[in-house]
């Protein structure tokens, strides 16, 4: 099974995320991507939340 990513997305705290052209991954997630609230969202356990694209599909349904 290959696997491909669809869209990176990025905001400056909390949401809309905006769709980027390319993002560096760190140790506690995307360069750029910031939470509204750090204490509770990010960290090195959680840099990263992927979606496959039939869950997003979903999620717009409802």
């Amino acid at each position: 099974m290959k696997a491909h990513i669809i869209q990176i997305n990025l905001s400056a705290g909390g949401v809309p995320k905006r769709a980027a052209l390319r993002a560096q991954v760190t140790p506690l997630g995307l360069d750029g991507d910031l939470q509204a609230h750090p204490k509770v969202h990010g960290g090195p356990e959680r840099a990263l939340c992927l979606y496959s694209l039939e869950r997003i599909l979903g999620l717009q349904e409802v």
